[in-house]
């Protein structure tokens, strides 16, 4: 058995799988509360001058939820494993250096990229981000060898129905209360006594 051959296996699986999860996760918390997604949209377009895009926040909210969702789904299944390989490479070469510029210059507290589900400091989303833009080079590299679970013929239907879903599934959370709710302010919490400042603060 080759040894280098099934260490650089295993090396591109596990980042299949991690890019996967994480984009699935990510995709999933973003689309269980569409509008506070869109809300943290708004203050990155605050942020860099550019308010006049400020009526496409809900739209983009919508649509890179999905994105981040499908690409995540496709990553795990080995679904079109190249497209999906290089997709997810120019959405990392975007974020990484985007979220530098975040984490140097904290424009906005939070880069708001797990919702209100896992809220972290702007340099460890920097950190995230360059593990992840590393695994996405090596899924691009080494896609050919990624495990696949269906064959080409159900490519389509996987890809489709997983934007589809996410889309549906921002749609009835923004239509409605999130079916998980992230929000400090979920029903049940006393706003009042959470706005209170503790002595030691």
């Amino acid at each position: 058995m080759d040894i280098k051959k099934t260490v650089i296996k295993v090396l591109a699986e596990a980042c299949r799988i991690g890019i996967g999860i994480v984009f699935i996760f990510s995709g999933f918390v973003k689309a269980v509360d569409p509008m506070g997604f869109a809300i943290k949209i708004e203050e990155y377009f605050t942020s860099f001058g550019t308010e006049f895009l400020r009526p496409f926040s809900v739209s983009l909210s919508f649509g890179l939820s999905a994105l981040e969702f499908t690409l995540g789904i496709c990553m795990l299944l080995g679904v079109y494993r190249r497209f999906t390989a290089i997709l997810t490479f120019l959405f990392m070469a975007f974020m990484t250096p985007l979220t530098l510029y975040l984490a140097v210059f904290d424009p906005v507290s939070d880069c708001g990229c797990f919702g209100d589900a896992v809220i972290i400091s702007n340099w460890e989303t920097f950190f995230k981000n360059l593990v992840l833009l590393a695994a996405s080079i090596i899924t691009l590299i080494y896609n050919k060898q990624l495990f696949q679970v269906y064959t080409y013929k159900a490519y389509w239907f996987v890809f489709f129905f997983s934007y589809i879903y996410a889309l549906g599934f921002a749609w009835f959370n923004y239509n409605h209360l999130p079916v998980i709710d992230f929000r400090p302010y979920k029903i049940g919490k006393n706003i009042a006594e959470m706005m209170t400042v503790p002595e030691d603060a």
